[in-house]
């Protein structure tokens, strides 16, 4: 692509040249031509007098051949003559062939240095990337959308295998298909007995799957779901996390807080780091804590252990972070998943220095 961008300037930069010379071979060949039908008209109009005198006697047979032969070698020098013309157009116009050569320097050398100064090939550069990568992750989905659809077609020949059912359900939520995702984890508990130590999990899957399709909107089918699942595993992570944000939205706060604290016991390292310490954080916050509960009991500052931590963006960030962009930080004992101390603040206070 990038030499091919290259070959189209410099066909351009051609074009341009080509242009600011073509005025110049245009008028001296317009300038022969036109000297060629002046010599001709001169000639004809000449020879229709010497005919008209003829017819009215003024000229006899001997002068009319004499003057006729006169016409004819004037005409004929006149050509001969012509030749020479184009030279002679040629130095005439020198000045004007100098101007358009410095014109056509000025013109490739200036497209040249505009864009180095100006020209956005790092730019062009990484739009290519991006087209390489966008033009691979769609081939990608595409790939994974086929195997999705293989997927369900084997399902539909044998629907009790659960870990298919399983496998489709997550495939779907990765693709932002939430409908066909819930209806897949449905199919599950139809499917899977209800004594099966799994199905809780399964039910609080779909729970979520549901908040997913309706916008990530807490609705009564939703808070349905969950609570079926918590009356069979009262520690389910999906379902707990749901009932949290419903008392979160009924500015329930410290409902919400317990919701997640119990949320945390079952739940993934990851999913604890990126929505359940933060959501704690920001209810905690909302209530006028300085923490969650479970970190409220510890001795404050100077009574007991603490951490001073001092905080800064590099400089690398400080051009591509929001103001209000919230930073949490927690800490946590050395094995433990729950939080000894939290405090939020935005990127606009940093840095900043604070004691945990």
């Amino acid at each position: 692509m990038m030499s091919f961008f290259l070959f189209a300037a410099l066909v351009l930069l051609i074009i341009a040249v080509g242009l600011l010379f073509w005025p110049l071979f245009k008028a001296a060949k317009f300038e022969n031509q036109e000297i060629a039908k002046d010599n001709v008209a001169i000639f004809k109009e000449r020879l229709s007098e010497l005919d008209q005198e003829k017819k009215q006697g003024y000229l006899d047979d001997g002068a009319y051949r004499h003057l006729k032969l006169e016409l004819e070698k004037n005409l004929l020098n006149d050509v001969e003559n012509q030749s020479g013309s184009t030279a002679e157009s040629v130095a005439r116009h020198k000045r004007h062939w100098w101007l358009a050569a410095m014109l056509a320097v000025i013109t490739v050398l200036g497209s040249a240095l505009l864009y180095l100064k100006l020209g956005r090939s790092d730019d062009y550069l990484r739009y290519l990337v991006l087209q390489e990568q966008d033009a691979a992750a769609d081939k990608k989905l595409s790939d994974f959308k086929t195997m999705i659809a293989h997927l369900r077609a084997k399902l539909t020949e044998k629907p009790e295998e659960l870990p298919k059912w399983y496998l489709l359900a997550k495939s779907y939520l990765s693709v932002g298909e939430y409908d066909k995702a819930a209806d897949a984890f449905y199919r599950m508990t139809r499917f899977m007995p209800q004594d099966d130590p799994g199905y809780a999990a399964i039910k609080g899957h779909y729970a979520q799957a549901l908040f997913m399709a309706a916008g990530e909107a807490v609705t009564p089918a939703v808070i349905a779901e969950a609570d079926a699942a918590l009356a069979l595993d009262a520690k389910e992570t999906s379902a707990l996390t749901l009932k949290g944000l419903q008392a979160f939205e009924d500015q329930d706060y410290r409902q919400a807080i317990e919701y997640w604290q119990q949320a945390k016991i079952k739940a993934a390292p990851e999913q604890i780091e990126r929505f359940l310490d933060p959501a704690i954080a920001s209810a905690a916050e909302r209530v006028g804590l300085d923490a969650a509960p479970a970190a409220a009991e510890q001795p404050a500052s100077g009574g007991g252990p603490s951490i001073p931590v001092t905080l800064a963006l590099a400089p690398a960030l400080k051009s591509k972070v929001s103001a209000d962009l919230p930073v949490f930080v927690f800490a946590r004992a050395v094995g433990g998943r729950m939080p000894l101390a939290v405090v939020k603040l935005t990127a606009g206070e940093l840095p900043a220095t604070i004691v945990l």
